[in-house]
């Protein structure tokens, strides 16, 4: 593109001044605005193309100046065009008129613009260019004539012809139309018809013949081609008038001839110009007509047709069919105009409203011409239609937007303001001064001093980068800043701006407007506000937001919901039908069948709880709940509501009830472990009987050999019973220990020899031992017994071949861990794992494995007390076991003990106290067994102690003070009628502080148990016992320090 062109093409893009409506730029012909005085108000840049000049030089000048200073118009066209406005002014009707500008022809139309108060403050002028319709109108003019001259120079054959004899009399102009320079002799009417064109002779022949036949007098006409001697063709035209005499014979009749070729090629060509002219006016959608009044012919061309809606030129188009379109408001106009065509006009230009042949209301544009013959009758009318409706219904819009703008700028309160990047300097409307907090407009304001007064300083540099880009970029300029108005109100504004080209085509000024946006952006900060609120409540309830239009089927999901299944927004997951596939199956018929009957029903769906699968395969629950939307009608045609992640519930009331599980299994246990420590303790106290009367029998020397056997089978027996009772003391943890702190892989260590002696062959035992260097306070001997059971259950499971696997490692639970399903403290544990290959535990039989007495072994291959024992001694060492077992995939024995912390404690070497020596020791024996309080007194009083025995802790404190204060030592079981052995100790020791005592128990509870109930100098002795360990323990608390 020209320099010239990239100037007029900005100019286009960017007004010279002024809010320049759009609808300017869609005119094809220049347009533009100017008050009574003839200034410019605006234009487009067809006005500045026209004066040769930039639009800013044209707005706010002289439209006669311009006129006058323009070398393109005649001179006086200024003065002129003065005389027009006022004309215009005076009549206060549309002005046309045309003005001839070297050759190129410009048709005007002057519109006054009326004020509510019928004033004219503005004319608005649409200027076109006729030219190419002043040069058809004057060629075909200039056609008429040239046709009108042949006519009148005509040259004409006269010729009479005698139907009697034949014979053909003529002129000599006839001898130089057959092409001859003499006249012939003895012509016949033979000799002229072989001269005919061939294919015309016989229509000619046929003609000759009608009119020869004739018996009235009847005007013919014939035209044909003839071949001259000299072989060229010429077209003659011959008119005459056959003549009948009184008796209606036919008479001589006498004729012209012409030579009309010269008008049939003119013809010809005119046809061609007519055919070429409408070929161009329809391709610029311009409707052709032409009616030949002396001929009666009426033509139109195809895009005419179109205009007046028909498909097709009408063959009988005429006045009356085209006066039937026009709307009845504008015949009259029409008719009016019509009787000055044919009385005065010799051309006229109007415009009126037709309703075509399919229904639509059209605009019409006519110019047309008259031809007239000598005695100024018109013969001919020819003109053109335009479809001018688009034209007419910008006007409208352009007066209704100009009405429409005016309004706006008054009322929509935006501010309009420049920029001159020359001088920086400002100016506002007084709208935009009114934002800025003024009540005028102020004087000599720019750049500089807006930024310092009314823009914030930390939005500055924005600003003016905002500026830079738009200017470098020949962009616009957008941008939202704070505002500070002259009353210190802080105030949010819009700016949009466009630059402007001066004649350089260089920026030298930005127009622009500003909006008070306040109201607009402390509702977007609330609504972001609200909408972080809402996200944070989404994300602390872990909750996402979902629609579900019922009549398309599809589902809206919110981001939160995506995030919490982990899957991404597609084109699928819009449908119902994946998210009912992402529903666990146990769960999809029963949510299927909610979501329908609620949706028929239009009720709530109230907090289903159901499953969903995750992207990672994971299921999630949720509980879903939403209410109906309807329309209209009231019904309801979808669904909005939430679905919250209640995993960690869902956890809670599984881990509650796991725990409710366990209380409850505990509860069992520890009724269990009560019954078989009351068991034991009473079994304690007769198995103490038999084994003390047994060995003081063995003892004896007059016991005769035969009895010793037998005392030795009853002394064997006592001790099987003891191994039974200390299993049962064991489950209800109440056996006797001695724990130590101790390496579990050492002592898994020492125990691997003697645990594959208890291994069949095609049994492997295999260990991986990871826990050291961690300690466990425990007795040597229970962990012996917990890893002996277990290795033993694990064999028998085996039927076959098979591994046993002992492992160890420690682990750290948290109070939230979700390893920790035993309910222990938080802290550091040692797993000491034993897993087999064996046939497992079924479902039914694996939560009662613990339970005393209960065995999945055949009948008479175990005693119920293995797995109970296991039990009891774990959880009498502050820990927890756990299996994990199916049929047929083995089983996993995980025991988990408090890792020791503390430096292990020497064990306290009992001393063997030889004989004190003493015989005078007085010993207080308290027991409710009678045959036990019998055999205790005999043993001691057989050592040389003096015993005092009673059946109940009551009795003895009833005993005399000085007996009570003659006591040594004092010997009594826990476990009394009324009051306990340990209070009935408290008691004594208030008086006797140095008393040491011995506490006997079946249910060998360690003095460790109860620490704070304990007194001092008091130790244990488990039943049942032996005389030796009696002795021991007594001579012990008797030796001084």
């Amino acid at each position: 593109m020209s320099d010239r062109k990239n100037h007029r093409a900005n100019d286009v893009a960017k007004p010279a001044s002024g809010p320049v409506c759009e609808l300017f730029k869609a005119f094809p012909e220049p347009v533009y605005i100017i008050d009574p005085e003839g200034i410019v108000l605006d234009a487009n840049i067809k006005v500045a193309e026209l004066f040769g000049k930039t639009l800013r030089e044209c707005i706010g000048a002289s439209i006669c100046e311009l006129i006058e200073t323009c070398g393109s118009f005649p001179k006086g066209s200024g003065a002129r065009r003065k005389l027009q406005i006022q004309e215009a002014l005076r009549t206060g009707s549309t002005l046309t008129f045309e003005d001839d500008l070297n050759g190129k022809v410009l048709s005007y139309d002057l519109y006054p613009i009326n004020e509510e108060n019928g004033s004219i403050t503005k004319l608005f002028v649409i200027s076109r260019n006729i030219t190419e319709k002043k040069r058809a109108e004057q060629a075909s003019a200039e056609l008429l004539a040239r046709n009108n001259a042949a006519l009148e120079n005509v040259w004409a054959a006269i010729l009479r012809k005698d139907h009697h004899n034949g014979a053909v009399i003529r002129n000599s102009e006839h001898s130089r139309l057959d092409g001859y320079d003499f006249v012939p002799p003895d012509l016949t009417s033979g000799d002229i018809l072989s001269r005919i064109a061939n294919d015309e002779r016989s229509q000619c022949i046929e003609i000759v013949g009608q009119a020869h036949n004739a018996s009235s007098p009847t005007p013919w006409h014939l035209e044909f081609r003839i071949c001259r001697p000299d072989g060229s063709i010429r077209w003659l035209s011959t008119i005459w008038k056959t003549q009948v005499d009184e008796t209606g014979t036919p008479a001589p009749w006498s004729g012209m001839i012409q030579d009309v070729t010269e008008n049939r090629e003119a013809e010809q060509r005119y046809r061609q110009i007519v055919q070429q002219w409408d070929f161009t006016l329809e391709s610029c959608h311009i409707g052709v007509w032409d009616h030949d009044f002396l001929k009666g012919i009426s033509r139109h061309s195809l895009e005419h047709s179109h205009i007046f809606g028909y498909d097709a030129p009408l063959p009988e188009w005429n006045y009356e069919h085209f006066l039937a379109h026009v709307l009845p408001e504008d015949r009259a106009s029409i008719e009016r105009n019509y009787h000055d065509i044919l009385t005065k006009l010799n051309h006229w230009n109007s415009e009126y409203r037709i309703r075509g042949n399919d229904g639509r209301i059209r605009w019409l544009w006519e110019a047309g011409t008259v031809i007239r013959d000598r005695q100024g009758k018109v013969t001919r009318l020819m003109g053109v239609t335009r479809d001018i409706t688009e034209r007419k219904e910008q006007e409208s819009e352009l007066k209704k937007y100009k009405a429409e703008v005016e309004f706006a700028l008054e009322n929509s309160h935006i501010g309009v303001w420049s920029l001159d990047l020359k001088s920086m300097s400002v100016t506002v409307s007084i709208e935009q001064a009114r934002i800025l907090g003024y009540d005028s407009i102020p004087h000599d304001w720019n750049y500089d001093k807006v930024l310092a007064h009314h823009l914030f300083p930390e939005d500055h540099a924005r600003i003016e980068r905002h500026l830079r880009e738009a200017i470098g970029q020949r962009a616009p300029l957008e941008l939202e800043c704070r505002l500070r108005r002259a009353d210190g109100d802080i105030r949010w504004i819009s700016i949009r701006g466009a630059h402007q080209l001066d004649a350089d085509g260089n920026i030298d000024r930005v127009l622009g407007i500003t909006t008070d946006i306040t109201a607009q952006k402390l509702a977007e900060i609330e609504l972001e506000k609200n909408r972080q609120q809402l996200k944070q409540a989404l994300a602390a309830t872990r909750a996402g937001v979902w629609t579900w239009d019922l009549k398309s089927n599809t589902i809206f999901c919110s981001e939160e919901f995506w995030a919490m299944t982990g899957h991404h927004a597609n084109g699928n997951t819009g449908s119902f039908a994946f998210f009912v596939d992402l529903i666990h199956p146990e769960d999809r018929e029963r949510v299927i069948e909610t979501a329908t009957e609620t949706s028929r029903a239009g009720k709530d769906i109230v907090d289903m709880e159901h499953r969903i699968c995750c992207a990672n395969g994971s299921y999630l629950w949720l509980a879903t709940r939403g209410i109906p939307q309807r329309d209209e009608s009231g019904e309801v045609v979808g669904y909005i509501g939430t679905s919250i992640d209640i995993r960690d519930r869902k956890r809670e009331n599984e881990e509650r009830e796991h725990l409710q599980e366990q209380l409850q299994q505990s509860q069992k246990m520890e009724l269990l472990g009560r019954l078989a420590g009351g068991i034991a303790h009473d079994f304690n106290n007769i198995l103490a009987i038999i084994l003390g009367n047994t060995e003081l029998l063995r003892s004896n020397p007059k016991t005769n050999p035969e009895s010793l056997e037998k005392l030795a089978a009853i002394e064997h027996a006592a001790k099987r019973s003891t191994r039974i009772v200390q299993q049962l003391l064991g489950f209800a943890r109440q056996q006797k220990m001695e724990p130590s702190a101790l390496c579990a892989d050492t002592e898994f260590e020492k125990l691997l020899p003697m645990l594959r002696q208890l291994l069949r062959k095609n049994i492997r035992l295999e260990q991986r031992l990871e826990s050291s260097p961690a300690q466990v306070f425990i007795d040597s001997g229970q962990l012996f017994q917990i890893v002996t059971n277990l290795v033993v259950n694990a064999r028998d499971s085996i039927a076959d071949e098979g591994t046993i696997t002992l492992s160890s490692r420690t682990v750290q639970l948290g109070a939230s861990s979700t390893g920790n399903k035993s309910g222990l403290p938080t802290g550091e544990y040692v797993v000491l794992s034993i897993a087999d290959t064996g046939t497992g535990i079924d479902t039914a039989s694996l939560p009662h494995i613990f339970e005393p007495f209960y065995t999945t072994k055949a009948h008479g291959k175990g005693t119920g007390l293995g797995l109970a024992t296991v039990y009891g001694i774990v959880k009498q060492n502050g820990g927890s076991i756990e299996c994990q077992s199916e049929p047929g995939k083995g089983a996993i024995f995980d025991i988990l003990l408090p890792v020791h912390k503390a430096e292990p404690l020497a064990n306290e070497e009992l001393v063997n106290v030889p004989p004190a020596g003493e015989v005078a020791r007085r010993i207080l024996v308290v027991e409710d067994e009678p045959q036990l309080l019998n055999l205790v007194r005999e043993i001691l009083e057989e050592e040389g102690y003096r015993v005092l025995t009673v059946c109940d802790a009551e009795k003895a404190l009833q005993l005399a003070p000085a007996e009570l204060s003659s006591i040594d030592l004092l010997l009594t079981d826990i476990m009394l009628p009324g009051l306990n052995g340990i209070d009935f100790g408290h008691t004594l020791r208030a008086s006797r502080p140095e008393l040491p005592f011995i506490f006997m128990s079946g249910y060998a509870t360690t003095l460790s148990a109860t620490p704070e109930r304990i007194p001092d100098k008091t130790i244990l002795l488990q039943k049942p016992f032996t005389i030796s360990d009696l002795t021991r323990l007594v001579k012990q608390m008797l030796t001084p320090e």
